[in-house]
Protein backbone atom coordinates (compact mmCIF):
# COMPACT_ATOMS: atom_id res chain seq x y z
CA UNK A 1 0.00 0.00 0.00
CA UNK A 2 1.34 3.49 -0.87
CA UNK A 3 1.10 6.75 1.46
CA UNK A 4 1.84 7.18 5.12
CA UNK A 5 -0.40 5.88 7.34
CA UNK A 6 -1.10 9.01 10.47
CA UNK A 7 -0.03 8.36 13.22
CA UNK A 8 -2.98 7.34 15.86
CA UNK A 9 -2.80 10.84 17.81
CA UNK A 10 -3.44 12.96 14.80
CA UNK A 11 -6.03 10.77 13.74
CA UNK A 12 -8.13 11.58 17.02
CA UNK A 13 -7.00 15.46 17.07
CA UNK A 14 -8.65 15.59 12.99
CA UNK A 15 -11.85 13.45 14.11
CA UNK A 16 -12.41 16.37 16.85
CA UNK A 17 -12.71 19.34 14.25
CA UNK A 18 -16.59 18.98 12.98
CA UNK A 19 -16.02 21.65 10.47
CA UNK A 20 -13.95 19.97 8.00
CA UNK A 21 -15.72 17.50 5.88
CA UNK A 22 -14.46 13.94 5.33
CA UNK A 23 -12.02 14.72 2.09
CA UNK A 24 -10.66 17.72 4.07
CA UNK A 25 -9.56 15.70 6.85
CA UNK A 26 -8.16 13.36 4.71
CA UNK A 27 -6.01 15.85 3.06
CA UNK A 28 -5.21 17.55 6.06
CA UNK A 29 -3.19 13.94 7.51
CA UNK A 30 -2.06 13.62 4.47
CA UNK A 31 -0.34 16.15 4.21
CA UNK A 32 0.99 16.81 8.31
CA UNK A 33 0.45 13.41 9.36
CA UNK A 34 2.19 13.94 12.85
CA UNK A 35 0.05 15.28 15.53
CA UNK A 36 3.00 17.87 16.34
CA UNK A 37 2.90 18.82 12.76
CA UNK A 38 -0.88 19.55 13.31
CA UNK A 39 -0.55 21.37 16.38
CA UNK A 40 1.96 23.83 14.91
CA UNK A 41 -0.35 24.21 11.51
CA UNK A 42 -2.33 27.66 11.45
CA UNK A 43 -5.41 28.57 10.42
CA UNK A 44 -4.03 29.78 7.09
CA UNK A 45 -2.06 26.88 6.62
CA UNK A 46 -5.15 24.54 7.12
CA UNK A 47 -7.25 26.76 4.40
CA UNK A 48 -4.28 26.42 1.99
CA UNK A 49 -4.43 22.62 2.62
CA UNK A 50 -8.02 21.86 2.27
CA UNK A 51 -8.36 24.77 -0.20
CA UNK A 52 -11.05 26.68 1.33
CA UNK A 53 -11.67 29.36 3.32
CA UNK A 54 -12.52 28.31 6.67
CA UNK A 55 -14.78 31.94 7.67
CA UNK A 56 -16.20 31.97 11.21
CA UNK A 57 -14.06 28.54 11.86
CA UNK A 58 -11.45 28.52 14.01
CA UNK A 59 -8.27 25.83 13.63
CA UNK A 60 -7.57 25.30 17.62
CA UNK A 61 -5.87 22.37 17.61
CA UNK A 62 -4.96 22.20 21.14
CA UNK A 63 -8.29 21.90 22.42
CA UNK A 64 -8.21 18.48 21.24
CA UNK A 65 -5.23 17.51 23.57
CA UNK A 66 -7.97 16.50 26.22
CA UNK A 67 -9.22 14.06 23.74
CA UNK A 68 -6.03 12.17 22.78
CA UNK A 69 -4.84 12.45 26.52
CA UNK A 70 -8.26 10.68 26.98
CA UNK A 71 -7.99 8.33 24.07
CA UNK A 72 -4.25 6.96 24.82
CA UNK A 73 -5.90 4.85 27.64
CA UNK A 74 -8.61 4.10 25.33
CA UNK A 75 -6.25 2.74 22.72
CA UNK A 76 -4.50 0.64 25.64
CA UNK A 77 -7.23 -2.02 25.19
CA UNK A 78 -6.90 -4.82 23.16
CA UNK A 79 -10.06 -4.79 21.40
CA UNK A 80 -10.17 -1.09 20.58
CA UNK A 81 -8.37 0.21 17.82
CA UNK A 82 -8.52 3.31 14.57
CA UNK A 83 -8.87 2.23 10.84
CA UNK A 84 -7.38 4.82 8.38
CA UNK A 85 -9.27 4.96 5.39
CA UNK A 86 -5.69 3.30 3.26
CA UNK A 87 -5.39 0.39 5.90
CA UNK A 88 -6.20 -3.11 4.08
CA UNK A 89 -8.79 -3.38 6.68
CA UNK A 90 -10.65 -0.42 6.00
CA UNK A 91 -14.21 -1.76 4.66
CA UNK A 92 -13.83 -1.73 0.63
CA UNK A 93 -17.43 -0.79 0.10
CA UNK A 94 -16.83 2.38 2.22
CA UNK A 95 -14.21 3.47 0.91
CA UNK A 96 -15.66 3.43 -2.54
CA UNK A 97 -18.82 5.75 -1.72
CA UNK A 98 -18.93 9.30 -2.20
CA UNK A 99 -17.91 10.27 1.61
CA UNK A 100 -16.15 7.54 3.08
CA UNK A 101 -14.64 8.54 6.49
CA UNK A 102 -10.95 8.93 6.65
CA UNK A 103 -10.67 7.06 10.26
CA UNK A 104 -13.02 4.74 11.77
CA UNK A 105 -12.49 3.94 15.47
CA UNK A 106 -13.19 0.76 16.02
CA UNK A 107 -14.06 -1.85 18.98
CA UNK A 108 -14.22 -5.79 18.42
CA UNK A 109 -12.60 -7.58 15.05
CA UNK A 110 -12.65 -5.06 11.75
CA UNK A 111 -12.12 -8.05 9.82
CA UNK A 112 -15.34 -8.97 8.10
CA UNK A 113 -16.65 -9.86 4.78
CA UNK A 114 -18.44 -6.66 4.15
CA UNK A 115 -20.25 -7.36 0.81
CA UNK A 116 -22.18 -10.26 2.79
CA UNK A 117 -23.89 -7.92 4.77
CA UNK A 118 -27.23 -6.17 4.49
CA UNK A 119 -28.11 -2.99 6.99
CA UNK A 120 -31.38 -2.38 8.41
CA UNK A 121 -33.08 0.87 9.50
CA UNK A 122 -36.24 1.96 10.68
CA UNK A 123 -38.06 4.51 13.10
CA UNK A 124 -37.38 4.28 16.67
CA UNK A 125 -41.17 4.19 17.29
CA UNK A 126 -42.17 0.72 15.40
CA UNK A 127 -45.79 -1.03 15.55
CA UNK A 128 -45.22 -4.38 17.69
CA UNK A 129 -45.58 -6.20 13.83
CA UNK A 130 -42.58 -3.97 12.54
CA UNK A 131 -39.87 -4.44 15.71
CA UNK A 132 -41.19 -8.51 15.30
CA UNK A 133 -40.45 -8.36 11.47
CA UNK A 134 -36.92 -6.22 12.47
CA UNK A 135 -36.22 -9.43 15.10
CA UNK A 136 -36.94 -11.88 12.33
CA UNK A 137 -34.72 -10.50 9.73
CA UNK A 138 -32.13 -9.85 11.86
CA UNK A 139 -32.58 -13.37 13.25
CA UNK A 140 -32.31 -15.04 10.21
CA UNK A 141 -29.30 -13.26 9.24
CA UNK A 142 -27.89 -14.64 12.00
CA UNK A 143 -28.41 -18.32 11.45
CA UNK A 144 -26.66 -17.51 8.47
CA UNK A 145 -23.78 -15.41 9.72
CA UNK A 146 -24.58 -13.02 7.49
CA UNK A 147 -23.35 -9.53 9.01
CA UNK A 148 -26.27 -7.03 10.01
CA UNK A 149 -25.86 -3.71 9.57
CA UNK A 150 -27.40 -0.68 12.28
CA UNK A 151 -27.27 2.01 14.27
CA UNK A 152 -28.31 1.09 17.70
CA UNK A 153 -30.98 3.00 17.90
CA UNK A 154 -34.51 2.79 19.73
CA UNK A 155 -37.00 0.76 18.07
CA UNK A 156 -36.22 -0.66 14.81
CA UNK A 157 -32.22 -1.10 15.25
CA UNK A 158 -32.33 -2.27 18.64
CA UNK A 159 -34.84 -4.82 17.29
CA UNK A 160 -32.76 -5.91 14.16
CA UNK A 161 -29.09 -6.08 16.57
CA UNK A 162 -31.42 -8.25 19.08
CA UNK A 163 -32.16 -10.63 16.32
CA UNK A 164 -29.16 -11.48 15.17
CA UNK A 165 -27.69 -11.54 19.13
CA UNK A 166 -30.42 -14.56 19.62
CA UNK A 167 -28.89 -16.41 16.62
CA UNK A 168 -25.75 -16.10 17.69
CA UNK A 169 -24.88 -14.09 14.79
CA UNK A 170 -22.46 -11.51 13.69
CA UNK A 171 -23.23 -7.48 13.76
CA UNK A 172 -21.85 -4.06 13.54
CA UNK A 173 -23.63 -0.98 15.36
CA UNK A 174 -22.55 2.18 13.69
CA UNK A 175 -22.64 4.58 16.75
CA UNK A 176 -23.45 8.37 16.50
CA UNK A 177 -21.28 9.44 19.64
CA UNK A 178 -18.00 8.80 20.64
CA UNK A 179 -16.21 5.00 20.31
CA UNK A 180 -16.39 4.82 23.85
CA UNK A 181 -19.32 5.22 24.81
CA UNK A 182 -23.26 3.68 24.14
CA UNK A 183 -26.18 5.96 22.87
CA UNK A 184 -28.97 5.44 24.45
CA UNK A 185 -27.39 4.36 27.61
CA UNK A 186 -29.83 1.47 27.93
CA UNK A 187 -28.69 -0.32 25.30
CA UNK A 188 -25.31 -0.86 27.06
CA UNK A 189 -25.83 -4.72 27.62
CA UNK A 190 -26.82 -4.81 23.86
CA UNK A 191 -23.57 -3.64 22.65
CA UNK A 192 -21.59 -5.86 24.43
CA UNK A 193 -23.40 -8.75 23.63
CA UNK A 194 -22.40 -7.92 20.06
CA UNK A 195 -18.83 -7.89 21.49
CA UNK A 196 -18.79 -11.21 22.79
CA UNK A 197 -20.20 -12.47 19.63
CA UNK A 198 -17.33 -11.44 17.66
CA UNK A 199 -19.30 -8.31 16.09
CA UNK A 200 -18.15 -4.58 16.21
CA UNK A 201 -18.76 -1.32 16.89
CA UNK A 202 -17.83 1.65 14.37
CA UNK A 203 -17.64 4.78 14.62
CA UNK A 204 -16.12 8.51 13.04
CA UNK A 205 -15.77 10.05 16.40
CA UNK A 206 -13.39 9.72 18.66
CA UNK A 207 -13.44 8.19 22.69
CA UNK A 208 -15.02 11.44 24.94
CA UNK A 209 -16.62 13.23 21.91
CA UNK A 210 -20.17 13.55 22.46
CA UNK A 211 -23.76 13.33 21.34
CA UNK A 212 -24.95 15.76 18.96
CA UNK A 213 -28.47 15.36 16.50
CA UNK A 214 -25.88 16.06 13.40
CA UNK A 215 -24.02 13.10 14.26
CA UNK A 216 -26.59 11.05 13.29
CA UNK A 217 -27.33 11.82 10.08
CA UNK A 218 -23.70 11.74 9.08
CA UNK A 219 -23.81 8.45 10.61
CA UNK A 220 -26.36 6.74 8.24
CA UNK A 221 -24.43 7.07 5.33
CA UNK A 222 -21.91 4.81 7.21
CA UNK A 223 -24.56 2.05 7.87
CA UNK A 224 -25.08 2.44 4.08
CA UNK A 225 -22.06 2.30 3.20
CA UNK A 226 -20.87 -0.68 5.00
CA UNK A 227 -23.41 -2.75 3.21
CA UNK A 228 -24.64 -3.36 -0.79
CA UNK A 229 -28.51 -3.81 0.16
CA UNK A 230 -30.48 -1.54 2.25
CA UNK A 231 -33.81 -3.06 4.37
CA UNK A 232 -36.12 -0.35 5.45
CA UNK A 233 -38.83 -1.80 8.07
CA UNK A 234 -40.82 1.20 8.62
CA UNK A 235 -40.44 4.57 8.64
CA UNK A 236 -42.91 7.85 9.55
CA UNK A 237 -43.23 10.60 6.93
CA UNK A 238 -40.20 12.61 8.97
CA UNK A 239 -37.89 9.47 9.50
CA UNK A 240 -34.02 9.93 9.90
CA UNK A 241 -34.83 5.80 7.93
CA UNK A 242 -35.16 8.20 4.78
CA UNK A 243 -31.76 9.92 5.22
CA UNK A 244 -30.52 6.56 4.89
CA UNK A 245 -32.46 5.99 1.73
CA UNK A 246 -30.83 9.39 -0.06
CA UNK A 247 -27.58 7.81 0.76
CA UNK A 248 -27.90 4.46 -0.34
CA UNK A 249 -29.19 5.74 -3.42
CA UNK A 250 -26.46 7.69 -3.58
CA UNK A 251 -24.35 5.35 -3.20
CA UNK A 252 -25.89 2.60 -5.66
CA UNK A 253 -27.25 0.52 -3.23
CA UNK A 254 -30.37 -1.88 -3.42
CA UNK A 255 -33.45 -0.08 -1.29
CA UNK A 256 -36.10 -2.57 0.08
CA UNK A 257 -38.96 -1.83 2.08
CA UNK A 258 -40.70 -4.43 4.42
CA UNK A 259 -44.15 -5.37 4.19
CA UNK A 260 -44.56 -4.72 7.95
CA UNK A 261 -44.00 -0.95 6.68
CA UNK A 262 -46.68 -0.97 3.91
CA UNK A 263 -49.57 -1.11 6.69
CA UNK A 264 -52.31 1.70 7.11
CA UNK A 265 -51.11 4.37 10.03
CA UNK A 266 -48.84 7.23 10.29
CA UNK A 267 -45.91 5.11 11.64
CA UNK A 268 -45.55 3.98 7.92
CA UNK A 269 -46.03 6.76 6.01
CA UNK A 270 -42.46 7.35 4.49
CA UNK A 271 -42.10 3.50 3.66
CA UNK A 272 -45.44 3.34 2.08
CA UNK A 273 -44.40 6.92 -0.32
CA UNK A 274 -41.15 4.42 -0.83
CA UNK A 275 -42.83 1.77 -2.18
CA UNK A 276 -45.58 4.12 -4.22
CA UNK A 277 -42.44 5.50 -6.01
CA UNK A 278 -41.16 1.81 -6.80
CA UNK A 279 -39.33 0.46 -4.30
CA UNK A 280 -39.48 -3.45 -3.76
CA UNK A 281 -41.02 -4.94 -0.44
CA UNK A 282 -40.12 -8.29 1.08
CA UNK A 283 -41.40 -10.50 3.82
CA UNK A 284 -38.59 -12.29 4.50
CA UNK A 285 -34.79 -12.79 4.25
CA UNK A 286 -35.58 -15.37 1.40
CA UNK A 287 -37.81 -13.03 -0.82
CA UNK A 288 -34.36 -10.52 -0.96
CA UNK A 289 -32.81 -13.70 -2.81
CA UNK A 290 -29.76 -11.60 -1.34
CA UNK A 291 -27.77 -14.31 0.01
CA UNK A 292 -28.33 -17.26 -3.13
CA UNK A 293 -26.40 -15.34 -5.73
CA UNK A 294 -23.44 -12.78 -6.07
CA UNK A 295 -23.39 -9.53 -4.92
CA UNK A 296 -23.60 -7.06 -7.67
CA UNK A 297 -23.19 -3.35 -7.40
CA UNK A 298 -26.46 -2.21 -9.00
CA UNK A 299 -26.78 2.06 -9.32
CA UNK A 300 -30.25 3.53 -9.44
CA UNK A 301 -32.25 0.47 -8.69
CA UNK A 302 -35.05 2.65 -8.43
CA UNK A 303 -37.20 5.00 -10.63
CA UNK A 304 -36.08 8.38 -12.10
CA UNK A 305 -39.12 9.88 -9.85
CA UNK A 306 -38.04 8.01 -6.76
CA UNK A 307 -34.67 10.22 -6.79
CA UNK A 308 -36.13 13.08 -7.18
CA UNK A 309 -38.29 12.60 -4.42
CA UNK A 310 -35.65 11.23 -1.52
CA UNK A 311 -32.78 13.74 -2.50
CA UNK A 312 -30.48 14.66 -5.00
CA UNK A 313 -28.03 12.56 -6.70
CA UNK A 314 -24.36 12.01 -6.20
CA UNK A 315 -23.91 14.00 -9.23
CA UNK A 316 -25.89 17.09 -8.07
CA UNK A 317 -24.23 17.01 -4.47
CA UNK A 318 -20.57 17.25 -5.47
CA UNK A 319 -18.73 20.63 -5.42
CA UNK A 320 -15.93 21.83 -6.48
CA UNK A 321 -12.80 20.46 -5.01
CA UNK A 322 -9.40 22.38 -5.18
CA UNK A 323 -6.46 20.91 -6.02
CA UNK A 324 -5.18 19.21 -2.67
CA UNK A 325 -8.39 18.06 -1.86
CA UNK A 326 -8.32 16.53 -5.30
CA UNK A 327 -4.85 15.21 -4.50
CA UNK A 328 -6.44 12.89 -1.50
CA UNK A 329 -9.28 11.89 -3.04
CA UNK A 330 -7.08 10.40 -5.70
CA UNK A 331 -4.83 9.11 -3.13
CA UNK A 332 -8.17 7.58 -1.81
CA UNK A 333 -8.76 5.64 -4.98
CA UNK A 334 -5.30 4.47 -5.35
CA UNK A 335 -5.20 2.85 -1.87
CA UNK A 336 -8.49 1.40 -3.05
CA UNK A 337 -7.00 -0.08 -5.55
CA UNK A 338 -3.86 -1.25 -3.53
CA UNK A 339 -5.62 -3.48 -0.55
Amino acid sequence: MNGTRPEVEAMVLVACTPFLKSTERAALLSAAPNHRDLLRLTTRDVEVIIGRALYRARWRPELALPSIERSTAWFGRPENGVLWIGDRDYPVMLRETYDPPPVLFVRGDPEREWRRSIAIVGTRKPTDHALDAAFALGFDAGLQSKPVVSGLALGIDAASHRGVVRAGGPCVAVLGNGIDSVYPGKHRDLAGEILDLNGLLVSEYPPGAGTHRYHFPARNRIITGLAPLLCVIQAPERSGALISVDYALEQGRDVWVHTAGTSDGSESAGTRALVAQGAPTFASLVDLGFFDQPVARRKKRLTDPRMALFGTIASNRAEPRRSLVAAARAKIDKWGQTT
